[in-house]
């Protein structure tokens, strides 16, 4: 897994079963639970348009297998890979930092989301602070 998808033979040229890049989670409450890790990847390594030829492929071969798939990728505003291969998803989130995105950067993000016309199913919110207690919070909530 050190090396990840990207950068193992299994990803470039889709011969590889899904089971040889496929990890379980280790968590006996989640047998069903499984992860592909992306891997590092070098900027003289595989690029956006290996990705691009690639991921498509490997996407087919994991929707083979399981109902449900969650990719967590790259920043579109860093990534050529992962907006290239934004319409290989059934729908997308854009996941802003609390407190630290600027709402230009994601009125940007849904731009350049638009022009590869994926469904935009909504937005996730991380590393919020609750600046109200908790136990007020859960009263007027």
């Amino acid at each position: 897994p050190a090396l990840g998808w990207a950068l193992s033979g299994a990803g470039r040229n889709g011969q590889s079963d899904v089971a040889d890049w496929c990890f379980s989670h280790p968590s006996p409450e989640h047998p069903n639970l499984f992860f592909v890790p992306v891997g590092r990847m070098p900027s003289h390594g595989v690029g956006a348009g290996t990705l691009s030829e690639a991921f498509p492929k490997a996407m087919d071969a994991l929707k083979d297998k399981f109902d449900l798939i969650l990719v967590d990728g790259p920043s579109i505003m860093t990534s050529l890979a992962t907006l290239a291969n934004a319409g290989v998803f059934d729908g997308v989130f854009i996941v802003v930092e609390a407190e630290k995105t600027r709402q230009q950067v994601v009125s940007t993000a849904i731009d350049h989301l638009k022009a590869a016309d994926p469904v935009i199913l909504g937005t996730i919110m991380n590393k919020r602070h609750h600046h109200i207690p908790g136990v007020i919070y859960k009263k007027i909530f």
